[in-house]
């Protein structure tokens, strides 16, 4: 089983964004990480949002998470964290390219009848990861993108937040 990353590996992945200007250089990459640690979606859902599928509902701004998804239990409306639209202004990159259909500038493979939007990015992110992540940890505990997710679960169950809810916002069945 995959598991989170730890604290120290953040940190460093953060110190090597601000080194880079990954925020400068690549603002798709940057957030793609950013949606990942602080929703919990998947990459292939991240990759793949259109700029439609960003919304508003009682003042709470949400990826409506729908299409070719992992199953039914997949279509759901996942909040937008309060850092992404405060901190990143992620509401005026969104404007920005409301004008295309998918919010990020990646270019999808076709594999087995389906288009594939997060094949290069996750060829340049396991580069990048490399540098914040010994090769041990990469090899024992599989920490890989997807542990993005298992790390929003694990802080959400730290912040005493039930599996009910936990579960709906990854889009599980329970």
């Amino acid at each position: 089983e995959r598991k989170p990353f730890e604290d120290y590996e953040l940190k460093k992945m953060f110190n090597l964004m601000i080194e880079q200007e990954l925020y400068k250089k690549n603002i798709d990459h940057f957030y793609i990480i950013m949606i990942a640690l602080l929703s919990g979606m998947r990459v292939e859902e991240i990759c793949k949002i259109d700029t439609l599928e960003i919304q508003e509902e009682n003042k709470i701004h949400y990826f409506n998470v729908r299409g070719m998804v992992k199953s039914k239990s997949s279509v759901r409306k996942v909040p937008i964290h309060k850092i992404l639209i405060d901190k990143f202004d992620f509401l005026k990159f969104v404007e920005s390219r409301k004008e295309n259909e998918k919010l990020f500038n990646l270019h999808p493979i076709k594999l087995n009848n389906r288009f594939k939007y997060s094949h290069y990015f996750l060829r340049k992110f396991s580069k990048f990861r490399d540098e914040f992540v010994s090769f041990n940890r990469i090899e024992t505990d599989l920490i890989s993108f997807h542990s993005f997710r298992h790390t929003f679960t694990t802080r959400l169950s730290e912040k005493s937040i039930g599996l009910m809810e936990i579960s709906s916002i990854l889009g599980h069945h329970i």
